[in-house]
């Protein structure tokens, strides 16, 4: 069972109102690697997008270099998007009153998430050549993956599969996941237009704006995330009181 916290009838409104408090805590609480993790998301996104509209500009006969460069990109932003999430989720649970983990056991963690997070692609990518809707819904059914590697002491105790317990934590809750998911994606597009004139501009065109660009969506990236840890906790809490 998750860390425990007190149930309340609606799950997501409770996160909602957690947020105002955990959002400030946490980022006093990591400041540092949260920064350092999200410029260098942000700063390599933009690379590997440049590097691969340079292949594409020199003509049909580079397409095993794009293709190259467009998986690479996907596996250092998967690694980028693990690495996030496990430094909010710990600063979560250090702020909720948890003790500090070793080196060691931080690196264990962060081996068994990453693992994790390739079964969670793979299951998501077997998906997408039947269409685009079901690798979408299956993409919401994993969303708490992380969550459930680094929180779940029933998974630690290796009782719980992962996935299982996240398709669980989710069913009938997916509409709520797309909408906060697509509302994030929506907010930062539209910083990015508002800062930067359009998403076409490099970030050596218009540091300025990728500057602003990069504090506005640090903040809401990691209001997004804690989001998420309040209401994985909440929903833990609801699953566990209905199976005892």
């Amino acid at each position: 069972m998750a860390d425990a916290i007190p149930e309340m009838r609606s799950p997501a409104v409770a996160a909602f109102n957690d947020l105002s408090t955990l959002l400030p805590r946490v980022f006093k609480e990591a400041w540092l690697p949260l920064v350092v993790v999200h410029l260098f998301r942000s700063g390599t996104g933009e690379l590997f997008t440049y590097m691969a509209s340079v292949i594409q500009a020199r003509g049909r006969e580079e397409i095993a270099l794009l293709a190259s460069a467009i998986a690479l990109q996907f596996l250092v932003e998967m690694a980028w998007t693990a690495l996030w999430a496990f430094v909010v989720i710990d600063a979560v649970r250090r702020v909720h009153g948890a003790p500090s983990r070793s080196g060691l056991d931080q690196l264990r963690r962060l081996n068994r998430l990453l693992i994790e997070g390739v079964r969670a692609i793979s299951a998501i990518l077997f998906r997408v050549p039947l269409l685009l809707i079901p690798g979408l819904i299956e993409f919401v059914r994993l969303i708490f993956v992380p969550h459930v590697v680094l929180l779940d002491h029933d998974y630690e105790a290796g009782r719980v599969d992962a996935l299982a317990r996240s398709r669980e934590l989710t069913r009938g809750r997916w509409w709520l996941l797309i909408f906060s998911a697509i509302l994030l994606v929506g907010f930062n597009t539209y910083i990015e237009i508002l800062a930067q004139g359009s998403t076409d501009a490099w970030m050596w065109e218009r540091p300025g704006g990728f500057a602003i660009t990069a504090v506005i969506t640090l903040f809401s990236g990691l209001a997004y995330e804690v989001f998420l840890v309040a209401l994985f906790l909440k929903l833990s809490m609801m699953l566990a009181l209905r199976k005892d």
